[in-house]
């Protein structure tokens, strides 16, 4: 009984991996279909030029964010806030 299970899932798997074979040889889709026609941007280049630009700006912008000290200090909002709570 088991054997025979086992035997029909060996038959189903070994079917299975012709039918992956099949599609993967054939560079095609689904059930023999070709595979659908993938349409290219007429402007590909001016948007990769454009996205090149774009991060050279971001490293640039991002280079002095990480060069700039800080404009507050937490030793002073600490001092502030003790003099405020002993002020209350």
């Amino acid at each position: 009984m088991m054997e025979d299970r086992f035997t029909e899932i060996e038959r189903e798997n070994r079917i299975l991996l012709e039918k992956m074979s099949s599609i993967m040889s054939n560079k095609g889709g689904v059930l023999g279909l070709p595979a659908p026609y993938r349409k290219s941007s007429l402007n590909s280049g001016y948007r990769k030029r454009q996205l090149i630009n774009i991060t050279m700006e971001n490293q640039a912008l991002m280079s002095r964010l990480q060069k700039k000290r800080p404009n507050y200090f937490a030793e002073e909002f600490e001092r502030e806030r003790m003099q405020t709570e002993y002020l209350i």
